[in-house]
């Protein structure tokens, strides 16, 4: 999910008027302009003052965005970015609870090996010194989507689960539950996969030599386990429809 461009402006003048002299000369220079005006604009010496601290303010102003304007462009970019770590975090740990309480032990524990292996990847790629910016993004990204279909589909096994509970006709209710264990199967598998992904980075890291072909070899597999995990996703959409278990 991007950043909200609005929010990223509304955090960039946050942290550029948490300058000290730039609060101090705005200030200042708004409280002559109004002294100025209650007197219209008559005194000479006011008047000097006024636009002493005008080009002062500007000044200031002109300095913290020539000089500081990338500092805190990236500063506000961090301070967003981390919001929406916390904030995605926090949702996590409410599924973790959520599925902690399904009386099924292999949805949390499953929940809190993805959070591990996802982290360890990327981890692993940043560390990776044949990869370039754009290549860690996009394993970043890669490994990201994996990820995300995972919670998806722990979420939608709570949702199942509920449902067969909720239901006393008992092929019905085995119909759900069957839904339910092809999700958690492929839950395990992409937690496999990522352990698989993974190890190869680490021994890449072992290697005394090694090119961009081995990560691109790597990046290539990620992109090929997408896939099936979107084809995967299509088929358990098609037999959810089928079978009217999600309404």
């Amino acid at each position: 999910m991007g950043i909200n461009k609005k929010r990223l402006w509304w955090k960039f003048f946050q942290i550029l008027f948490a300058k000290i002299p730039v609060v101090l000369s705005v200030g200042i220079t708004v409280i002559l302009f109004l002294a100025g005006w209650a007197i219209n604009f008559r005194g000479a010496l006011l008047n000097a003052f006024i636009w002493i601290m005008s080009l002062i303010t500007l000044g200031t102003i002109g300095h913290l965005f020539i000089l500081s304007g990338d500092q805190m462009a990236r500063q506000a970019m961090q301070d967003l970015k981390k919001e929406a770590d916390d904030s995605r975090q926090e949702r996590l740990d409410d599924l973790y609870d959520r599925l902690a309480k399904d009386r099924d032990p292999r949805t949390h524990r499953a929940l809190k090996e993805l959070r591990e292996l996802a982290a360890a990847v990327k981890d692993s790629a940043t560390e990776e010194s044949t990869l370039d910016a754009r290549s860690k993004f996009e394993m970043d990204y890669k490994v990201e989507q994996l990820f995300q279909k995972c919670v998806n589909r722990l979420e939608k096994s709570l949702k199942l689960l509920k449902n067969a509970q909720a239901i006393s006709n008992q092929d019905v209710k085995e119909k759900l539950l069957s839904l339910r264990e092809n999700l958690l199967e492929e839950v395990q598998k992409t937690i496999r996969y990522l352990g698989e992904i993974l190890t190869r980075i680490q021994v890449l890291h072992q290697k005394e030599t090694s090119d961009d072909s081995d990560m691109k070899n790597i990046m290539s597999d990620l992109e090929e386990g997408l896939a099936v995990a979107e084809r995967v996703d299509l088929k358990m959409k098609e037999l959810e429809q089928n079978k009217d278990v999600l309404e």
